[in-house]
């Protein structure tokens, strides 16, 4: 840990805290690990040397910016909150779209998700639900397991049965025990990040 403690007595130590603070309580599943604190560190130490240079502010966007802000919409619009509720205790630290774009980055490779279990119920043939559960796992990545096999009746007890953590579905299921995420028959950009917001729980 001797890389963090350089940082003790600086201004960012308590500014990397106070916002570590509140992401964990958006992202209880947050590396803690010491390399995501000193990216947190670092990040307030070039956003008080922005705000020493006039000129560096006015660079308020980078080629990821859209990218960002489009793809990560959900994680970005979060830390635009997290950052409003930061700034309340450093009202004199200036950040604009490029400063929250470098976070959401760094806060989204600091994410990590859980495995699980997840049973497809889509309305349609096999291979237009194999299709799309091959679609999701793409999108998603190896945390998420698919069952797309037809269970003999949808009950609780089946998804505890064969060990189910969510419900992916295109249309309305009357389930208790596990989530159930209603998606378009083709998967859009939202029924994606609802689906990761889940692995996240």
């Amino acid at each position: 840990m001797k890389e963090i403690e350089l940082y003790k007595e600086k201004e960012e130590y308590q500014m990397g805290n106070l916002l570590l603070t509140l992401l964990a309580k958006v992202y209880p599943n947050l590396d803690k690990e010491e390399r995501f604190i000193l990216e947190i560190y670092e990040f307030f130490d070039k956003l008080l040397i922005d705000n020493a240079i006039p000129e560096w502010m006015m660079i308020s966007k980078s080629n990821l910016t859209t990218y960002v802000q489009e793809e990560c919409q959900q994680i970005y619009q979060e830390l635009q909150t997290c950052m409003q509720t930061w700034n309340k205790a450093y009202p004199s630290i200036l950040y604009n779209d490029f400063h929250l774009t470098k976070l959401t980055l760094i806060v989204r490779s600091g994410l990590r998700y859980k495995r699980k279990r997840a049973f497809l119920v889509i309305g349609e043939e096999f291979s237009i639900r194999h299709y799309i559960a091959d679609l999701i796992k793409k999108e998603i990545g190896d945390q998420l397991i698919i069952n797309t096999s037809i269970m003999k009746g949808l009950t609780d007890e089946m998804m505890q049965q064969h060990h189910i953590d969510l419900v992916i579905s295109n249309i309305p299921v009357a389930l208790k025990t596990v989530p159930v995420v209603i998606i378009s028959t083709i998967p859009s950009k939202r029924d994606l990040d609802n689906i990761r917001q889940e692995l996240l729980l």
